[in-house]
């Protein structure tokens, strides 16, 4: 019994004194990434897990890839950079690091300010990096990598070109104490905007308070996404999924806005019909099933050439079905005449009928056996 227990101390020894030697006699090659943000967040996942399978598969030699991540949303106080720099350089000492990548403006500073102290001489790779980060940190020797244009700002600019009776701007986002890049976009957002617009800070608080109180902002307002991985109650989201929940609460509105819209036009549509009820028998009914012949076969002819996908094959069709309406009005408004107006009508009558029950049709939710792209 003694001579095992001896035996299994004398392994884990051997186990130990060996474990710096593998350390230092790795025979590949190293990659240090270098994050902002804790790795567990969707985005970085995606990320990390693109960039080791696309490194392993384009090098010959084998590869390790080492991930820091500095976390600064949850640990951004005052000297934490200074020890997280003497850390790194105590858990690396010999190790030999062949390239440093930098993902995202926070984490390329920290690597440059790190790696002539640290990593002398060893090529430095950026990437969302933005250009005014980039700028202010000038030309960095031995670096490479790709700049990425935000486009919050101009997208909120272009919002009030379309849009210039918008007085309010909220600012949705995750947490600022536990996400960085809401932190960094939502305060660039409010130095630009905030002597124009009211800013209403819907960042770091749980979905269903957000949806709330989207949904009672006051007239002209916008809405802008900036970062979104986890909400106010630790809820994890993607930013796909914040802008459809918001959008959906914004298209709630819309509905009741065109079913007034759309009662309204039937409502005109009648009394015009009435109006004009002898013009349209003298007609006749073959004038009106041809009408609507010429509007089927274009309808059927925009399905079948509309491709794979659902939404654009019906779109399509619709349009070819409709496409002459727009025509046939101008017509009618330039050449004043009852049996002009009569036509117009028999035509916008016979693209009625045949083309909502093709969108009552299409509006049903496809079957698990008809669910294929064409459908």
């Amino acid at each position: 019994m003694r001579l095992k227990a001896v035996f299994v101390m004398t392994g884990l020894v051997v186990l130990c004194a060996a474990a710096p030697m593998f350390a230092t006699e790795w025979q590949g090659r190293s990659v240090l990434v270098i994050e902002a943000d804790r790795p567990e967040l969707p985005l970085y996942v995606a990320a990390n897990e693109a960039f080791r399978a696309t490194v392993r598969d384009a090098s010959r030699q084998p590869v390790e890839v080492f991930l820091e991540s500095l976390d600064l949303a949850r640990f951004g106080q005052e000297g934490y950079l200074e020890e997280f720099e003497n850390w790194v350089g105590i858990k690396y000492r010999g190790r030999r690091v062949d390239t440093v990548v930098a993902l995202g403006p926070v984490a390329y500073r920290a690597a440059v300010r790190w790696r002539d102290k640290l990593w002398p001489g060893v090529p430095l790779v950026f990437g969302g990096v933005d250009r005014g980060t980039f700028e202010a940190l000038g030309r960095v020797p031995d670096s490479t990598g790709a700049l990425i244009e935000f486009g919050h700002l101009d997208s909120i600019r272009t919002a009030l070109e379309l849009l210039p009776a918008t007085r309010h701007l909220a600012i949705v986002g995750g947490p600022p104490d536990r996400d960085l890049h809401a932190k960094f976009l939502g305060s660039q957002i409010a130095a630009a905007f905030g002597g124009r617009l009211e800013i209403i800070e819907l960042s770091g608080l749980p979905m269903t308070e957000i949806e709330d109180r989207a949904r009672k902002l006051p007239d002209h307002s916008i809405v802008i996404v900036t970062s979104f991985n986890i909400d106010g109650a630790g809820r994890v989201y993607t930013g796909q999924e914040v802008c459809a929940l918001l959008a959906g609460r914004a298209d709630r509105v819309s509905e009741w806005v065109l079913k007034i819209v759309g009662g309204v036009l039937v409502i005109a549509g009648i009394a015009l019909l009435a109006l004009n009820a002898r013009l349209l028998i003298a007609a006749g009914w073959v004038a009106l099933l041809t009408l609507a012949g010429f509007t089927a076969v274009a309808l059927g002819i925009g399905h079948a050439l509309g491709g794979p996908d659902r939404e654009d094959r019906t779109a399509l069709a619709v349009s070819c079905a409709t496409r002459h309406v727009g025509i046939a009005m101008l017509a009618a408004s330039a050449v004043p005449n009852p049996k002009t107006v009569a036509f117009v009508l028999a035509y916008l009558l016979s693209a009625a009928l045949v083309t909502l029950p093709y969108l009552k049709l299409r509006a049903r939710p496809a079957s698990a056996g008809a669910a294929r792209p064409g459908g």
